[in-house]
């Protein structure tokens, strides 16, 4: 029985739109909010089922926190005596389905429009959420080129085979279908990632890779047979396209794909990838791993990510100071408005960082919580306040108003009471005002006296254009989700508007200058007019903050942070921002990060502990602290911080820290493998390090083993590859291979111009390249251009990693007296070497007869 012309609740059904095992869809007028929306319609089977309808309502509410662009929004989950159905974005369009059948799908556009479905899915697995029917016929392509993912609505966590089955389904479509959902077994995302597979098959030869007369052939075919080669269909597919196809439909789980990510990446190899997926607004510093020996240690770098909420610390410097921490406020409007929520969230707590009598927690800490199922005492434990403020946001746009109403309310944790709360009803054009008004009303009902400089900055509108300042909010918004670097420039480029709509916007142009300025430093874009796009928008940043506003001076450090590497300049920056907002967790990192590189350990030690002070939930912060201590060689404390981090963030990051522990402070080479070993599929990094491990254990055929799954994951360039696989063949007394690799990295970098490159890591490299092919006197020319381009002086981090490379070179051109020199003094100041790595490292071999370094080892054994 249809329901086109019906009314239910307040929705008005105007025509069926689609049907499936799971449900009916109908396009509906949403008359409360004057919007078209779908309506998924649930099967009469899951509504007469209590426990399956539970079940449904509680994996609707985790599908619906998947804010993501290439996923159909879900507003709601609606309920009547006779029906159940999820409200959901109405997405106009065509599907893939419908596109490939009309013969206009090319491989070349298949490869531009992957990674979107692949990016949606990347979010949807980072939040424990498997589709289980991605189908041609479930992804549209809006008519500005953007593609959704439909029905995740009705996607399942990873516990729902006995659900699924009392259903009478197997929750997905025969032909998309994975080999474990065909045999009904365990499913999790890779399978997800087969059915990807299926849908790009299609795409580039407008066929299925299984067919038969029927629903059981199709199995069979699944279960059993390997499809036809795409470029049988297709002579135009590429190899490398085609090698991802194949991979993604390998029958058994762990041969595919373990992430969307590393599908993303070797799609960027065969043409057309829109960037490399994971914390990417993070790059993390490459490893070059040469010929005798790698420093394990810069390796820390890699594993600095933000993730989870978890343990906080509070050192005493908190103790006589009221801590609050400002908890994300609830969006009450629809689900696209989940940027503006966040945005006044934001805007409030910069507004209480800004007053010198007040401890606030860090944003990115508090944001851990959003959706939070825990008690605010055990928030408040966990990050180590005495008061949060909670609040909600609903912004009204409906029949030509645009009002704003946000509710507050102030809680003293330890006896749970209610100190202050207030509901606010504002035009939208007051917002800047309602959010100062908030800020002021929570300091006077803290008694923290706000002093006049306080109250101008907490008052002060950061901008003129309410267009320029949505526009920000979204790209602000866009660039924290952002799994790629394609979502990070759409991101960019978003707030590019704003500015363009209002040049003085100052927040705007500081966000902009500091990514120019990151990308430019971390090789994303290594062109000049982008670090000249940076020093534009810092000026612009600075020129139009106001006296007490932080944000110009904070672009123009990070200008000279990673532009010039001035740090000198990149400090006096950054303590004026911090003179402006002394508890911004952000400034005082960067503070630390600046006196790290000038050789200032202990200082950057301390001001990285009051940044987790104020940011206690942030893994990324806690991450940064430890790659320094394990520079120092602090062991005891860095065990503590690991342990910190673990309770915080069990496996990750925290995982390879605590591998790396038991390497680089005792040598248990055994220790660290079996906490690597099961970590291997789940990122390269475990396997780049596990390789480490193999080399130090003298384990050549472990080596052999794990590094051709090396070579094409995003993050290892070619040159590491070679060098490093050189490097144990070197090892391994195979000095044929070794050469051909050498031979292989040496031409890599010539066509690169690395020769007469600027970049010292990249002579540095060349530099291993020449001294592994006999040109000792070329490499020890270069190298040493390297360390003088950067000596320690200049960069206390850069220039050490750089000295223990040209300790490494001394030993590869036999300057052994040279290279013990370079190691005494790199075993006096922090760097990447430790007592164990020289004494586990076959790289180190050479010098095991030399008195002096016998006793640097001993001598820094104990300390």
């Amino acid at each position: 029985m249809t329901l086109v012309g019906s009314k239910i609740l307040h929705y008005r059904i105007l025509e069926e739109i689609g049907a499936g095992g799971m449900g009916i869809v109908y396009l509906a007028e949403d008359e409360k909010l004057h919007r078209r929306v779908a309506l998924k319609f649930v099967a009469k089977a899951i509504h007469e089922d209590p426990n399956a309808r539970e079940r449904l309502v509680r994996e609707a509410r985790a599908a619906s926190r998947l804010n993501h662009p290439n996923i159909v929004a879900m507003h709601a989950i609606e309920e009547t005596p006779e029906h159940i159905f999820i409200v959901m974005e109405y997405v106009e369009g065509e599907s893939i389905r419908s596109i490939v059948k009309r013969g206009a799908m090319t491989w070349e556009r298949a490869l531009e429009l992957a990674p979107q479905i692949l990016s949606a899915l990347a979010m949807a697995h980072e939040h424990d959420v498997i589709h289980r029917d991605v189908k041609s016929d479930n992804i549209m392509l809006t008519p500005k080129g953007q593609l959704k993912v439909l029905d995740f609505g009705l996607a399942r966590g990873r516990d729902t085979s006995a659900f699924v089955s009392r259903m009478g389904s197997s929750a997905g479509t025969p032909a998309y279908m994975s080999p474990e959902q065909v045999r009904d077994g365990e499913v999790d995302h890779r399978s997800d990632l087969f059915s990807f597979g299926v849908v790009l098959y299609e795409m580039v030869t407008g066929r299925m890779p299984f067919k038969g007369e029927h629903e059981a052939a199709v199995t069979y075919s699944i279960v059993n047979e390997s499809p036809t080669a795409a470029r049988v269909h297709n002579k135009a597919v590429p190899d490398a396209l085609q090698t991802v196809i194949t991979k993604l439909l390998e029958k058994h789980p762990r041969d595919r794909y373990q992430s969307a990510a590393e599908v993303i990446a070797d799609l960027e190899r065969a043409g057309a990838g829109r960037g490399i997926p994971g914390r990417a607004r993070r790059p993390r510093r490459a490893l070059v791993a040469v010929a005798a020996v790698v420093a394990v240690v810069a390796m820390a770098a890699w594993f600095v990510r933000g993730r989870g909420p978890g343990g906080a610390l509070v050192p005493e410097a908190s103790a006589g100071r009221k801590m609050l921490a400002v908890l994300p406020f609830e969006n009450l409007g629809p689900t696209d408005q989940e940027y503006f929520a966040d945005g006044v969230t934001e805007e409030i707590t910069t507004h209480l960082a800004k007053l010198s009598g007040l401890g606030v927690i860090s944003r990115t800490s508090a944001m851990k919580y959003k959706d939070t199922e825990k008690s605010l005492r055990q928030v408040g434990k966990e990050l180590g306040v005495e008061y949060v403020l909670e609040g909600s946001v609903r912004w009204d746009k409906s029949g030509g108003h645009n009002s704003v109403r946000v509710s507050t309310q102030l809680i003293r944790i330890h006896d749970d009471t209610h100190l202050w709360a207030e509901n606010f009803d504002r035009v939208y054009e007051e917002i800047f005002a309602l959010q100062s008004e908030i800020a002021s009303k929570v300091a006077e009902e803290l008694n923290v006296t706000l002093l006049a400089p306080e109250r101008a900055a907490i008052a002060a509108a950061p901008t003129r254009n309410l267009d320029a300042y949505d526009l920000y909010m979204r790209g602000r918004a866009g660039y924290d989700r952002a799994l790629g670097l394609g979502e990070m420039e759409e991101a960019i480029a978003l707030v590019e508007q704003a500015v363009a709509l209002d040049s003085t916007f100052a927040e705007a142009q500081a966000f902009l200058a500091r990514r120019y300025a990151n990308q430019y430093f971390n090789g994303l874009h290594p062109e000049r007019p982008l670090l000249e796009k940076a020093r534009r928008a810092s000026l612009v940043a600075m020129r139009h903050s106001n006296d007490q506003q932080p944000a110009g001076h904070v672009a123009v450090g990070y200008y000279h942070y990673y532009g010039s590497r001035d740090y000198e300049r990149a400090l006096r920056e950054f303590d004026l921002a911090r003179r402006l907002q002394p508890n911004n967790a952000e400034v005082i990192e960067a503070i630390a990060f600046v006196q790290r590189r000038q050789g200032r350990w202990e200082e950057s030690v301390a001001n990285l502990e009051r940044a987790i002070e104020l940011d206690p939930s942030n893994s990324d912060r806690i991450g940064n602290l430890l790659q320094t201590l394990v520079y120092m060689r602090r062991w005891d404390d860095a065990r503590r911080y690991v342990a910190r981090g673990l309770a915080l963030e069990p496996g990750g990051q925290f995982d390879a820290y605590r591998a790396l522990m038991r390497l680089v402070e005792s040598g248990d080479i055994a220790g660290a493998r079996a906490i690597l070993d099961p970590l291997l599929t789940r990122h390269f990094y475990f396997r780049t390090f596990m390789v480490e491990c193999d080399i130090m254990a003298r384990d050549y055929a472990a080596v052999e083993q794990h590094m051709p799954g090396l070579k094409s994951v995003a993050g290892i360039d070619t040159a590491t590859y070679y060098l490093t696989r050189g490097a144990a063949y070197h090892f391994a007394d195979d000095d044929r291979r070794a050469r051909i690799y050498a031979d292989s990295a040496f031409a890599f970098m010539n066509v690169r111009n690395f020769a007469t490159s600027d970049n010292p890591n990249k002579l540095a490299s060349y530099a291993t390249a020449l001294g592994m092919l006999d040109r000792n006197a070329e490499a020890l020319r270069t190298i040493d251009r390297a360390v003088d381009i950067m000596p320690v002086e200049r960069d206390a981090m850069t220039g050490a990693d750089l000295r223990n490379e040209r300790a490494i070179i001394y030993i590869i051109t036999g300057e052994y007296d040279r290279a013990i020199r370079e190691l005494e003094y790199l075993m006096s100041v922090p760097s990447g070497f430790s007592p164990a790595i020289l004494r586990l490292h076959p790289g180190f071999d050479s010098l095991r007869d030399d008195p002096r370094f016998r006793r640097l080892i001993e001598e820094k054994v104990s300390s």
